[in-house]
């Protein structure tokens, strides 16, 4: 094995000293897509770790299950977690790191195992402000990251063995005897994205526990899966509204927590780096809606921005937002005789009711202007004909298993 060592003056078997009971953490190995990855080519996975009592953490020892035959190791580094230390307390000879990190292969079994490093005086001295500045800066973060070389593309999960050997340890009781016990669980790494949610991302709304690519734990009509690649919260229902520069035509499938125009299309809602409460509204001019009236119908100003309708906003940049809200109590809404400005729940393909023509939908573009519609997307507005009065429903129903 090629492992990567740093030498301890103290050996990691003060482990056993070091040790008393410590509260249950989580171990997660990140997964990783490796359909554009090279078989013989380098990779690293990381493995991230929630949960510490970073005022007593001082030392680590996991065990990982690595199939050779789908992964050889090149070496394991420290992880961001334990990696900014103040090296003026680490031994010179070990400066700039403050923590040992060892690590072995035997077969299938990767051990690795980190200390706290800090000068002999100061360990007799019991200086524990020094001690205290060489801990961990956070309770959670990216402990280890395992680089491998990939042998196979289609290669066999990476997991945290549950063994007696496993020790996170801390030393808030010196005398007390080592507590030998795995993580409270892990989730295993080293696959295809494809196959499952990614695992950093699945333990970050659901836990160990994780959830499936097709199921919708908050009932917006989204999967996980369309979640994770819109940027949007599998437990909250929300939207992704991206406004393009001129003209859009939108709708929100949810209902907002506030529904003034200017607090919904915020920058306190950007999706990336967004504005802190209560933020400025992102477009110019007015928010529009269609209104029906002894005419037909006319533009209006929209006081407030309601669940399944349409509107019409300016923006001279593009604005990219993620709305939370609450799920429309009722979705079946009145219609008019004519054109009317709707939005769906979700995906909602306009095909013929009982005692109903299929309606005609036409949606806009920034880019291009008006096109023919066959379904009612999530999030966009078309004016949908309807050739008498009655009612829609835009819900379009759970998503199939």
């Amino acid at each position: 094995m090629k492992g990567w060592t740093i030498p301890c003056r103290c050996a990691l078997a003060a482990l056993a000293v070091l040790a008393c009971t410590v509260r249950a953490v989580d171990v997660v190995i990140h997964n990783l897509d490796v359909r554009t990855a090279t078989v013989g080519g380098a990779i690293a996975i990381p493995v991230d770790i929630h949960g510490l009592d970073r005022a007593t953490f001082t030392a680590f020892q996991l065990e990982f299950a690595v199939d050779p035959a789908a992964f050889d190791l090149q070496s394991v580094e420290r992880g961001a977690l334990i990696a900014a230390q103040d090296a003026g307390l680490a031994f010179p000879a070990q400066a700039p790191y403050l923590w040992a990190l060892e690590s072995s292969r035997d077969g299938s079994v990767l051990r690795v195992a980190g200390l706290i490093l800090l000068e002999g005086l100061h360990a007799q001295l019991g200086n524990l402000n020094a001690l205290n500045r060489a801990r961990v800066p956070a309770e959670q973060g990216e402990l280890l990251r395992l680089n491998l070389i990939l042998r196979t593309l289609n290669p066999t999960p990476i997991t945290l063995l549950s063994a007696g050997t496993n020790l996170l340890v801390n030393d808030a009781c010196r005398d007390a005897p080592p507590a030998a016990a795995a993580p409270a669980g892990t989730m295993p790494g080293g696959t295809s994205a494809t196959d499952a949610l990614p695992n950093a991302w699945a333990y970050r709304y659901f836990g160990l526990a994780g959830s499936t690519l097709a199921a919708d734990p908050d009932s917006d009509r989204v999967t996980n899966a369309a979640e994770y690649l819109a940027g949007t919260s599998p437990i909250v229902p929300d939207v992704r509204l991206s406004l393009s520069p001129g003209w859009n035509l939108f709708a929100l499938p949810v209902e907002p927590l506030e529904a003034r125009p200017e607090a919904v299309l915020s920058s306190a809602y950007r999706a990336v780096a967004p504005d802190p409460a209560p933020g400025t509204p992102v477009y110019l001019g007015t928010v529009w809606e269609w209104t029906v009236d002894a005419n037909g119908g006319r533009f209006a100003k929209a006081q407030a921005l309601l669940p399944l309708r349409g509107y019409w906003v300016y923006v001279s940049t593009a604005a990219d937002l993620v709305i939370p809200g609450r799920l429309p109590s009722d979705c079946v809404v009145p219609v008019s005789r004519g054109w009317n400005l709707l939005g769906a729940v979700g995906d909602l393909p306009l095909r013929t009711r009982p005692g109903a023509t299929t309606p005609v939908a036409w949606g806009w573009n920034p880019a291009g202007g008006y096109g023919a519609n066959l379904a009612l997307r999530r999030s966009l507005a078309a004016w949908v004909y309807c050739p008498q009065a009655g009612t829609l429903d835009l819900d379009p129903g759970p998503p199939a298993p």
